[in-house]
């Protein structure tokens, strides 16, 4: 039906080699993109401003004038730390 045993073969390591280059090509992208949200202090990947948002309240960074969540340490966007609230 498709050829001889050889051509066989070669169609299933072509499907083989096609499978694991667009596992590849995912996998890289996924850690690019973990590699694009850096980790904090805390250990957290960041509390970003779009994840959370309409959540609650919010804060803006007095240096990059990104807003963030009000119960964040730190600025999602720039990495700014804000002063503890009381």
């Amino acid at each position: 039906m498709f050829g001889t045993p050889m051509t066989m073969m070669v169609m299933l390591a072509c499907v083989v080699i096609g499978i694991i280059g667009v596992t590849m090509v995912i996998l890289s992208a996924v850690g690019r993109d973990a590699a694009s949200h850096p980790k904090s202090e805390d250990g957290s990947r960041g509390e970003g401003a779009r994840s959370d948002a309409g959540s609650g309240p919010a804060r803006c960074c007095p240096r990059c004038n990104q807003f963030s969540p009000a119960y964040a340490r730190f600025c999602a966007h720039c990495g700014y730390a804000y002063e503890p609230r009381g």
